[in-house]
């Protein structure tokens, strides 16, 4: 190797060593400098209650006869609307979706014969029923269950509440917010000096 070539490679072996040196003295140098900016998080509460409630529920009958069992469950739905308006919730308000069927058997097991099979019990008609009202009040007090008074077997879920002005309240807490995180990094500044 020339000589050449030596200095050519000792200059770049301390200019790395320069500049590496440089880089960890900056590194240092501002790691221990006095930090000038000041991070603050707002906070906003607000209370608020539901305005729209939700309440559904279901019920079912059993019938060997498809024609009967469907005329059945059509007056049991009458029986529901009828019971719903009494107790002053709107029908315009209530949902009966389209009535299922589903076939009903029963495992069986003869004892004569030694064997199990599935016995034909029938078919269950099931209406679903869903209340979305904004009188809140009203639906709170429905009895659901007076329902089994008229024979009716009944499924009741528990109730949703909603707010369905939310994005408008995100809005005033995200205004709110910021004001009380310029209050406090102001608050903050004027401490420290």
């Amino acid at each position: 190797m020339s000589n050449t070539h030596k200095i050519i490679i000792a200059c770049i072996v301390g200019l790395c060593f320069v500049g590496g040196s440089l880089a960890v003295g900056l590194s240092f140098f501002k790691a221990k400098a006095p930090v000038r900016t000041i991070s603050v998080v707002g906070l906003a509460e607000k209370d608020f209650e539901s305005d729209l409630m939700v309440q559904s529920f279901s019920f079912s009958i059993i019938n060997k006869d498809m024609k009967e069992g469907y005329a059945n469950i059509k007056k049991e739905s009458e029986i529901v609307k009828n019971f719903l308006t009494s107790n002053g919730i709107n029908l315009k308000d209530v949902e009966f979706k389209t009535v299922s069927t589903d076939r009903e058997e029963e495992y069986v097991y003869d004892r004569v014969a030694q064997r199990s099979y599935y016995e034909f019990k029938g078919y269950r008609f099931t209406q679903e029923v869903r209340i979305e009202s904004k009188d809140i009040a009203t639906l709170e007090k429905l009895n659901l269950a007076e329902l089994m008074n008229e024979d009716i077997n009944i499924n009741i879920y528990d109730p949703s509440y909603y707010y369905t002005k939310l994005a408008d309240l995100k809005i005033k807490m995200l205004e709110d917010a910021t004001k009380d995180a310029k209050n406090r990094a102001e608050t903050i500044v004027e401490a420290a000096g």
